[in-house]
């Protein structure tokens, strides 16, 4: 059998620095979500570790779209599905809302 030999050296080829990320906290259906959610140099992302869940989604007001994005990702989850993506998405609306108007 002959095995390629891996690569080892990393190399990194861009990098970007943004200060567009949130962190919230969202309880729903008694679960608790950690939701990291901004913007990339592509586009906007969403990351919810303790369920080892991410996304990219659209800009945080567009509703539909991410209620789209996260279903999916949920969908892949047991239990939760389009129910779970719905709240995150309406959460992350909820919380780019009111920042914007502070």
């Amino acid at each position: 059998m002959n095995k390629k030999k891996l690569d080892n050296d990393v190399k990194i080829v861009s990098a970007y620095g943004f200060s567009g990320i949130r962190e919230i906290s969202v309880d729903w259906n008694a679960w608790n979500f950690l939701i990291i959610y901004g913007k990339h140099v592509n586009g906007w992302f969403v990351a919810i570790p303790n369920w080892n869940v991410s996304a990219e989604i659209g800009n945080p007001g567009n509703l539909d779209y991410n209620i789209g994005n996260l279903s999916d990702a949920f969908a892949r989850m047991e239990h939760g599905g389009a129910d779970c993506g719905t709240a995150i998405a309406k959460a992350i609306q909820d919380d780019w809302e009111r920042m914007n108007r502070a």
